[in-house]
């Protein structure tokens, strides 16, 4: 689900809650986004919102709605997946796999060995991913200690 089909199922869920006298706390909404990201078809999701006022008697919870995207999602024999084409750049790629299991002091699980890395081109990936953060508005992908205030100030 890109971005943009995200913030339309976020309003719609906002305004679904309104319809049930509930409002959209940062909780909550956190919560609906991270449900959302599992979703693939922003459609779907959509649709469901709009029957949920139809069978819903309280405040929808992500379960209800996946629940009615199981129900009118075609059966799967009928369905073509959509092909998941990676379009990120090389270089960006590897910023964030360097970067990445030292913000969360995890290694990556699909990754076994990691190439040295010197200093330099380390930071340059910082800024590189701090960047593209900023581009992509996504300021909770960089731990606080690890944000470049000339990109973010």
């Amino acid at each position: 689900m890109r971005l943009e089909d995200e913030e339309r199922c976020l309003s719609a869920i906002q305004m679904t809650l309104q319809f049930y006298n509930k409002k959209m706390d940062d909780i909550t909404r956190k919560f609906w986004r991270q449900w959302l990201r599992q979703q693939r078809n922003s459609e779907l999701v959509l649709d469901a919102l709009r029957q949920y006022p139809n069978e819903g008697k309280y405040a929808p919870k992500p379960a209800d709605i996946q629940q009615i995207i199981e129900l009118i999602r075609p059966p799967k024999s009928t369905v073509k997946e959509e092909e998941i084409v990676d379009t990120c750049p090389p270089e960006i790629r590897k910023a964030w796999m360097h970067w990445l299991p030292q913000f969360w002091d995890q290694p990556m699980p699909f990754k076994e060995t990691s190439e040295p890395v010197d200093e330099d081109q380390a930071e340059a990936w910082l800024i590189l991913i701090n960047q593209e953060a900023k581009r992509c508005n996504t300021p909770e992908a960089i731990p606080d200690t690890h944000k470049l205030q000339e990109i973010w100030t």
